[in-house]
């Protein structure tokens, strides 16, 4: 079981404005500590991937005083704060992976403004969930939607031109050359 189920658990029954209180906070401090303990008990990572300051704790004082409260051990709470910390520290770590649409679009008299604000079409964003994965574990996620690209597209894009292949940008100075349904061609720097 993980400590936010865990929360959930022992919160389960009980008020959450009591927990509040007993926390420390009271009159309208009391209603951000209830968003904050209703969002820690649904999160995996206890809401420490985002920004949760009040004036009273940090994020992991937060869920620590919380956890005290609802007499969950301590060495379980600080076991569990350690996973989600390196967890989160590893996703920040990731390269955030994106997708180049190639064309092979040649510019003849088209106008700069209008290229750059149709540059979105070429361009477009993995899902963390998928670019924290080891780069093998990835592809067999990234195929589907490169495919099913392609065909809501008709394989082209109607300024650039037909989709020719995709590239995967999966680091700085790195991507992988994939077809048009998302087959792997070559890894080029």
């Amino acid at each position: 079981m993980q400590l936010y189920q865990e929360i959930a658990r022992k919160l389960s029954g009980k008020s959450s404005q009591s927990i509040a209180e007993a926390m420390g906070y009271s009159g309208h401090s009391a209603g951000s500590a209830l968003v904050r303990i209703e969002s820690i008990a649904s999160s995996d990572t206890l809401g420490l991937d985002g920004s949760a300051y009040d004036q009273k704790y940090s994020g992991e004082e937060f869920v620590s005083e919380l956890c005290d409260v609802l007499k969950i051990e301590q060495d379980f709470v600080l076991a569990e704060l350690a996973r989600i910390s390196n967890r989160l520290s590893y996703e920040r770590q990731c390269y955030p992976t994106w997708v180049f649409v190639e064309t092979y679009f040649r510019r003849t008299t088209q106008p700069i403004f209008m290229l750059a604000a149709l540059e979105t079409q070429r361009r477009f964003k993995m899902d963390k969930s998928i670019y924290v994965l080891p780069l093998e574990d990835q592809l067999p996620l990234i195929m589907p939607i490169l495919g099913e690209h392609y065909l809501t597209n008709s394989g082209a894009l109607s300024f650039w031109g037909d989709i020719v292949e995709y590239k995967y940008v999966y680091a700085d100075d790195r991507q992988l050359v994939l077809d048009t349904q998302g087959n792997f061609i070559d890894d080029t720097a």
